[in-house]
């Protein structure tokens, strides 16, 4: 771990550059801002002397999401490296629980503007043939997802539904503090509005993920395999359920962790900790880019709109998935 220093107005990384290390301000601070030096140019936060930043980027191997700017003339910033990072992290597990509770944060966050970015597009379709229902409100909407969608890249969509289904390397926690549950086909695991007090691991089986579960208008959304997380949402942030969760088959086993665990975890088992760090990375990740996707989906739809032509067969099906989720009610912030 080295110290640096920047003068003010000085950039310590750009948005979309790869990312080899994590920093924390040690003296002054600074700013993060998305698309930096463009008319779309947007300060999201400011960050102070023992703020962390950057290591989203080092834990999963994905581009820099922002563009970091010295506020401060004599700003000191400790740089730490991939290598450090886990030895920095064994001796702040505070920073740990810090990191966690920011991605978490913003996993929420990007949920919700996924979510709306469906309806919309759901919307968009229903009042193809009457474009005169739409309201100013949707249609300021629009323009907003459509600014997304041009900052975000012109990438190939591909349909979800044909993309690989999200890999993680994470290792099935082999300690014996942690209590194991083994459950039956139909077992409720947790109920939607229970308190969020433990996140799980499935070491075997499946779990589904319902909202209005045992309800008329009972939904499935997300059928989870072994090595998958889920709850760490409520945990992380001590919020009710939003969904339930329950056993798919026979013999399915999961182990359940609460805050006590994860404490115990972070000083007697930091490699799994970090593993955990890079399976939330993974999915806010992941999320990220099928909200970028929707809304460059939204933004070829309104292209044929104006071209007065229809939507290209691919195109089409991806609008449909995105209409099917928005019906859905895609709730992953369980």
């Amino acid at each position: 771990m080295i110290d640096k220093k920047y003068k003010q107005g000085e950039i310590v990384f750009r948005e979309n550059e790869p990312g080899k290390c994590m920093y924390q301000v040690r003296q002054g601070s600074v700013s993060v801002v998305k698309f930096y030096g463009t008319q779309d140019e947007k300060k999201l936060t400011v960050l102070y002397e023992g703020d962390t930043f950057g290591e989203l980027a080092v834990l999963d191997g994905s581009l820099r999401s922002a563009t970091i700017v010295a506020d401060k003339e004599d700003t000191v910033l400790s740089e730490i490296s991939e290598e450090e990072l886990m030895f920095f992290l064994i001796d702040n597990p505070n920073k740990i629980r810090a990191i966690m509770k920011q991605i978490s944060r913003r996993l929420r966050h990007i949920t919700e503007d996924y979510r709306e970015v469906c309806k919309t597009i759901q919307e968009m379709g229903d009042t193809r043939e009457q474009p005169e229902k739409r309201s100013e409100g949707f249609l300021a909407k629009i323009a907003r997802f459509l600014k997304i969608g041009q900052n975000a890249g012109s990438g190939e969509i591909i349909h979800p539904s044909l993309a690989d289904e999200p890999k993680t390397s994470i290792s099935a926690f082999e300690t014996e503090i942690l209590e194991k549950m083994e459950c039956g086909a139909g077992i409720v695991i947790f109920r939607e509005g229970d308190p969020g007090d433990a996140m799980y691991q499935i070491r075997k089986g499946k779990v589904g993920i319902y909202t209005n579960y045992g309800k008329k208008d009972e939904k499935q959304i997300a059928v989870l395999e072994s090595r998958r997380f889920f709850g760490e949402m409520g945990l992380l942030e001590n919020l009710p359920r939003s969904a339930a969760a329950v056993a798919e088959e026979d013999f399915t086993m999961v182990v359940r962790f609460t805050e006590e665990d994860l404490e115990n975890l972070m000083h007697d088992s930091p490699i799994q900790v970090m593993q955990i760090l890079q399976y939330l990375g993974g999915r806010l990740r992941d999320m990220t880019e099928e909200y970028a996707e929707a809304c460059r989906t939204l933004q070829k739809m309104t292209d044929a709109e104006k071209m007065h032509v229809g939507l290209d067969p691919k195109i089409q099906a991806i609008v449909d998935y995105y209409m099917a989720q928005a019906q859905s009610g895609i709730n992953p912030m369980f």
